[in-house]
């Protein structure tokens, strides 16, 4: 399939489905699809992403189509002590002033992610090719508006809510069009398999923000100096994706499986920068945006102790630490490297005149497991739960509304029935992501333009809730 055609294939998807994701473990990554049965020892055709060599293990043709039905809350209490100039910039001599630049943000949306998988063994015994089209990164997000200041002239802005210096609304899509291929040794039980990746990135993020990186709402001249900030950005890559699985006995497995950075490195999104400051027009420039998305390691286990019952234990360890920054880079310049010097400042010598913004990350590797079982009432219907736990990737210093991380628990219950003589199982499965509630004092940003940006320090709280429907078909 060319290029094109994928892009193509991709715009119908999220036109039917309404694509977006919310993060449901450790960073952005919104692997969740397949459920309790998603993981690195599993046969379910999810290992299309999480270990191709699972594949294997299964015979004949299946498809499989799942959607997650998601709802997702969050807010953010920010406080006064993380305005900037609070007296200048910020008006203190009334308390509508100071309500205007802080308080309580609240986001309500619900989401849609789906999973589109097909694997078969085209006849020969012990090999698997998959494809698949999903979701593995992503997030988007539309916050309430504060409609005390819907009609106030003196402070428009303010209507976008106290976390607009971070996120007004916006989205970051991954998408995944997968191609595997596996093969399992009958003798030594072993599985090997390999994935190809092609990768598509939309990104669309409006913000609040002002020439300087401060959150004023007033320059000295009394003029209002909080302006909106659009960026967009597109970008085609690649990865690929290996694994193995080990049945040392028949009622035990073992996976191991390992995906590759998108384009093997970090990311960059060709798209715009448009600023909207005051008075002033529209000004848009041709950008890059440059980022990281993280490689992965898991592991899985599988045993059957008793006739009717399976345990799983997962594990995985994401490596967020490649994520240092957001870096917007003008493309009118024939460098885009994000030369910065140690104070924030652009490093013109080194080629860094054509950076625009940069947002500090310097995210943290994140480790997830998890456990769970099924049990069998009757050799159709299948009962399952799972537990886990995924720690935090963002720091407390750079911790903002945009990106809203916290270590949290995932819990899921389900069920997994067999009709049609065996050939169709379907699934429905709750699950629940409670994230522990993060509090960050307020930090002072002494990074020099174009690093620097409005304090994110607050309270921030988060709950996810999804249902998971999923069909497969065998033949």
């Amino acid at each position: 399939m060319k290029s094109s055609q994928c892009f193509s294939f991709f715009v119908l998807i999220s036109t039917i489905c309404f694509l977006s994701t919310a993060a449901h473990a450790g960073g952005y990554s919104t692997q969740r699809f397949g459920g309790e049965h998603g993981h690195a020892a599993s046969d379910h055709p999810t290992s299309i992403y999480y270990n191709p060599a699972a594949l294997a293990l299964g015979a004949g043709t299946r498809v499989y189509v799942e959607g997650l039905f998601v709802y997702r809350q969050a807010s953010y209490l920010r406080r006064a002590g993380a305005i900037d100039n609070l007296g200048t910039g910020t008006p203190d001599n009334d308390t509508l002033g100071i309500e205007a630049n802080s308080g309580q943000a609240e986001l309500g949306n619900f989401l849609l992610s789906p999973f589109l998988g097909i694997v078969t063994d085209v006849g020969v015994d012990g090999l698997a090719l998959g494809a698949g089209v999903y979701l593995p990164f992503g997030g988007q997000a539309t916050w309430d508006t504060d409609d005390r200041f819907a009609d106030n002239d003196s402070y428009p802005g303010a209507l976008d809510g106290a976390q607009r210096w971070a996120s007004i609304e916006g989205y970051h899509r991954v998408y995944y069009a997968t191609a595997t291929a596996s093969y399992r040794l009958a003798g030594p039980r072993l599985s090997i398999g390999v994935g190809f990746n092609f990768i598509r990135q939309d990104l669309s993020t409006v913000r609040a923000r002002n020439f300087d990186g401060t959150d004023d709402l007033f320059a000295s001249n009394g003029s209002i100096s909080e302006g909106r900030t659009l960026v967009e950005g597109t970008e085609n890559s690649y990865s690929v994706s290996a694994g193995i699985v080990w049945e040392p006995m028949e009622t035990l497995r073992v996976g191991f499986s390992y995906q590759s950075r998108p384009g093997f490195g970090d990311s960059e999104l060709e798209g715009t920068l448009t600023n909207k400051f005051g008075d002033l027009p529209a000004t848009p420039t041709d950008t890059v945006l440059q980022l990281a998305i993280p490689d992965i390691y898991r592991l899985g286990i599988t045993h059957q102790p008793i006739p009717r019952t399976e345990i799983r234990i997962a594990g995985d360890y994401t490596r967020w630490s490649v994520f240092k920054r957001h870096c917007l880079v003008s493309r009118e310049f024939e460098s885009t490297t994000c030369a910065l010097q140690e104070d924030g400042a652009r490093d013109i010598a080194n080629g860094g005149e054509g950076v625009l913004v940069v947002i500090p990350r310097d995210w943290t590797d994140t480790f997830g497991v998890r456990v769970g079982g099924s049990y069998w009432l009757v050799p159709e219907l299948e009962v399952f739960a799972g537990l886990s736990f995924d720690s935090n990737a963002v720091p407390d210093e750079t911790l903002e509304a945009g990106f809203i991380d916290m270590n949290k628990i995932i819990s899921s219950v389900g069920v997994r029935y067999e009709l049609l003589d065996g050939t169709m199982r379907v699934t429905g499965a709750f699950t629940n992501v409670s994230y522990i509630e993060r509090e960050t004092q307020p930090r002072r940003d002494d990074l020099e333009s174009p690093s620097r940006n409005p304090d994110g320090a607050g309270k921030y709280d988060q709950m996810i809730n999804f249902v998971t429907l999923g069909a497969e078909y065998a033949f």
